[in-house]
């Protein structure tokens, strides 16, 4: 009965996925139509945008109940989230920096929860939460996958050398409440937060993190009527990864709300600077899209994927939970 039981399970997942699948397929064989046929040319010596993986997402609590799963039922789905050419198959998993708010569906734990904690860093603070727990099963399913961190909210000690407020912010309004944030926020505090996430990563838990992003969903400066914070604050990030030994760390930007800005785009430091353009968030919950390069794709991750020069189109988006 257990095998009927785990036979009809293994089915189910196996149909879902096939499911997502068509969905996705379905969608692009209905772009035109009816009657009309529309003639794709394929050129694998193009310059245009490259596939170069499959990522899912574990933020806002999304995937909270996936670590109390019973087994065997907990590593089938890993199985089929993780293992290389079986199931989804993933190649890159971004997960959030945990700030101790609740960013979507829950709140996750912060690594440095005071500035005490910040400064003086224990073990123990780098095993709060179970994004930790994710990225090492996907890591050791799939050895090459690519890991990624991203942050939806941050400790309120951030920022307060720079910007001193012994206020409590929940009580203020929306309108006031923001433009503090965001001046909080895009610091020197939050790029070594960021810094000492990655660090931690490696030294408990033997996880390079591969990117890093800014702050997720963030409307873009002009929507309070205020200078754009993200886009002089994305150098400050990566002079502050380089000084940290981390200049191997991409930043993905941008993660704002609406898009690339012109203006950023037109900045040649922040475009040298960075290593990837994140295109494609979802204006229903933020999901990892497939990472998409404008100058054609990292051989390394081309090479990981075993997809070298081969264009493809469309885009898949899943969110764990």
């Amino acid at each position: 009965m257990n095998d009927v039981w785990k036979e009809s399970k293994t089915r189910r997942y196996s149909f879902i996925l096939f499911v997502c699948a068509m969905l996705v397929s379905g969608h692009a064989c209905t772009a035109g139509t009816a009657g009309e046929t529309t003639t794709i040319t394929l050129n694998g010596s193009d310059s245009g945008r490259v596939f170069e993986g499959i990522g899912a997402l574990s933020a806002g609590a999304g995937s909270r109940l996936l670590i109390d799963y019973p087994e065997p039922q907990r590593s089938q789905l890993l199985d089929f989230l993780f293992k290389p050419n079986f199931g989804a198959s993933l190649h890159h998993l971004k997960v959030e920096i945990g700030g101790d708010v609740n960013s979507t569906e829950g709140s996750e734990p912060s690594h440095a929860r005071t500035r005490e904690e910040f400064e003086h860093p224990r073990k123990e603070y780098f095993d709060r939460g179970y994004e930790w727990w994710l990225m090492r099963e996907a890591k050791k399913r799939n050895p090459k996958i690519f890991l990624d961190a991203l942050q939806w909210g941050a400790p309120d000690w951030l920022g307060d050398k720079e910007f001193p407020d012994s206020g409590d912010p929940n009580t203020l309004p929306w309108e006031k409440r923001m433009p503090r944030n965001r001046k909080k926020f895009f610091t020197q505090d939050t790029a070594d937060f960021i810094a000492s996430f990655i660090k931690g990563a490696r030294q408990h838990h033997g996880l390079d993190i591969n990117y890093c992003g800014v702050w997720n969903e963030t409307p873009l400066g002009d929507v309070w009527d205020g200078p754009r914070l993200d886009a002089p604050w994305i150098k400050v990030l990566r002079k502050t990864l380089d000084r940290n030994g981390l200049s191997r760390v991409g930043i993905i930007a941008c993660d704002s709300e609406g898009g690339h800005d012109p203006q950023d785009l037109a900045d040649c430091r922040i475009r040298e600077q960075r290593r990837r353009i994140e295109e494609g968030h979802l204006r229903v919950r933020s999901a990892l899209s497939p990472a998409l390069d404008h100058r054609g794709g990292s051989a390394e991750r081309q090479a990981a994927l075993g997809q070298r020069g081969q264009h493809r189109l469309g885009r898949v988006q899943l969110l764990l939970g």
